[in-house]
């Protein structure tokens, strides 16, 4: 694992690193619980009552879902608001290994693409999303059927949630190892993204992919030193090259990957065909060619079901 947080400390919390510690406290009392049908009513309890004091939330989101969606029946506009609120505690108690235990079996679509592109041998970057869907899931369920991943994170960025940028005590030593735990028992190892760019980290990566194993890594966070807007459903977002550079010279397989859920419990994991990386004299339409494909099928994705993108009240186009 690299490991790079070089900022001082200061002697007292951010409100958002008592809010991630109150997560780290949540889940901490939901690993005692002994039945998965309990822990799924605490999440579906957690979304009601998030859903219920949200007052802020539940506005920003409706006005974000007719600005892209367009105008929608109050009842449907209502169902994905209270479904953005669902999917995201859904997936907060995915980092309970146990809630998963008993509930209904997951159906993996795409797997072919997966097991075609390491009998390729150049390794695989699964592009996964991270405001959609349940992604923390998805990789239990990969784990499970014999795929070990190596999840890339953010130095601040952790098992979903993000920290502030300003260090301290509850954050470096509690809250981001914590997180950090939960991550590491979901998949094989975790690569952490320094806070500045840095040659090693970028050879962990090609390591990676040279020994023909699989990275994990969210597309559609932009964290990185090259970055591209382009439209999602018309209002500009913000995509890294990053994955892209690292495809195109090592020659792994660029695959998206989704993880939703059925209202009868039924997880759906999505492995899509490999999106082409190109490799000609335009370097620069090869790094934006396989995000404008990525673009195509989030939209698609996204827009199956609306209620299960858990950031509508964090609107992407008021951060381009």
């Amino acid at each position: 694992m690299i490991e790079v947080l070089t900022e001082r400390p200061t002697a007292y919390p951010t409100v958002r690193h008592l809010y991630l510690f109150a997560i780290v406290a949540l889940l901490e009392v939901a690993d005692r619980l002994a039945s998965p049908r309990a822990l799924d009513a605490l999440a579906r309890g957690a979304a009601r009552v998030a859903h219920a004091l949200s007052w802020k939330k539940r506005r920003f989101a409706e006005h974000s879902v007719t600005r892209v969606l367009g105008p929608l029946p109050r009842a449907e506009r209502s169902r994905i608001v209270r479904g953005m609120f669902y999917t995201f505690w859904d997936e907060v108690f995915g980092l309970v290994p146990r809630r998963w235990r008993g509930m209904p079996e997951s159906e993996v679509t795409g797997l072919p693409h997966l097991q075609a592109a390491l009998a390729a041998g150049k390794g695989v970057v699964l592009w996964e999303s991270a405001h959609f869907g349940r992604r923390n899931v998805a990789m239990q369920v990969l784990r499970r059927l014999g795929f070990a991943v190596h999840q890339v994170h953010h130095a601040l960025h952790r098992a979903g949630f993000a920290a502030d940028s300003r260090s301290g005590w509850l954050r470096d030593r509690v809250v981001l190892p914590a997180l950090a735990a939960r991550d590491r028992a979901l998949v094989e190892d975790v690569i952490v993204l320094p806070l500045s760019s840095s040659l090693a980290f970028t050879r962990t990566l090609l390591g990676v992919l040279q020994r023909n194993e699989i990275l994990g890594v969210t597309a559609d966070v932009a964290y990185g030193e090259r970055l591209v807007t382009l439209p999602l459903f018309g209002e500009p977002k913000r995509f890294t090259t990053g994955m892209v550079s690292l495809a195109r010279s090592s020659g792994a397989a660029l695959l998206p990957l989704f993880c939703t859920r059925d209202p009868d419990g039924r997880l759906h994991v999505t492995i899509e065909p490999a999106i082409p990386v190109g490799a000609t004299s335009d370097r620069e339409a090869d790094l934006e060619a396989p995000l404008r494909a990525y673009v195509k099928i989030l939209e698609r994705h996204l827009r199956r079901h609306p209620e299960q993108y858990r950031d509508w009240h964090y609107p992407w186009w008021a951060w381009t």
